[in-house]
């Protein structure tokens, strides 16, 4: 009578030992790893295949660019800029910021905007389940460390990836991206509250130095 209920404490204790490990053995990739996610080094450059999907589904391919330019100082600290862009025919789109990193995280300000104070885009050590806050053209972001996963595009797999997400408080707008140690961004997917989307996939990442 009481086997049944033995082999079913057994059951859950080693589907939670199993589950703990899993759990621990992720947090120590992300926490062991935190600044790999982010290489900051002057010269590195993504080229990220894009789809702009419209509300109706139409979808308009185009190519984005990331690109670390050399450093800047400011308020005593040095920055990298980090300029982003997408080609629209013979016109671009650019958005500039100033990125650094320590041990404590990476943090960013969005050039542009009069004054805009440093913003903590990553919080180190990385542990899933992690969240914070920061604000970007006066509206307010959400961060969460989602998981560990393997990212394939085309034939390349992308192994050890942070999954983030970023939210606004009210849900209309929502961006997954995933990073690979040493690498950086290899995928992000954005969507809106209108169904419109943006996705990027790698194509070529060019190490700086």
């Amino acid at each position: 009578m009481n086997a049944l209920p033995r082999s079913q404490h057994l059951m859950r204790a080693l589907c939670f030992s199993l589950f703990a490990a899993i759990s621990v053995v992720a947090r120590a990739i992300a926490a062991d790893q935190s600044a790999h996610f982010f290489p900051v080094s002057e010269g590195s450059e993504w080229i990220m295949d894009a789809r702009l999907v419209s509300p109706n589904g139409d979808v308009t391919p185009t190519t984005a660019h990331l690109l670390i330019e050399g450093p800047v100082e400011k308020d005593g600290r040095k920055y990298h800029r980090l300029r982003t862009w997408m080609d629209f025919g013979a016109s671009k789109n650019t958005f500039t910021k100033l990125i650094r990193a320590d041990e404590t995280g990476v943090y960013a300000i969005e050039e542009g905007e009069k004054d805009a104070p440093e913003q903590k885009e990553a919080a180190f050590p990385l542990k899933i389940g992690l969240s914070w806050q920061r604000t970007s053209h006066g509206g307010t972001l959400k961060d969460s460390v989602i998981g560990i996963e393997r990212v394939t595009i085309g034939d390349t797999a992308y192994d050890n990836c942070l999954h983030l997400r970023t939210t606004t408080p009210d849900r209309k707008f929502t961006e997954d991206y995933w990073k690979a140690p040493d690498v950086g961004s290899v995928k992000s997917v954005m969507a809106f509250a209108n169904g419109a989307k943006i996705i990027l996939t790698l194509r070529e990442f060019k190490p700086g130095k």
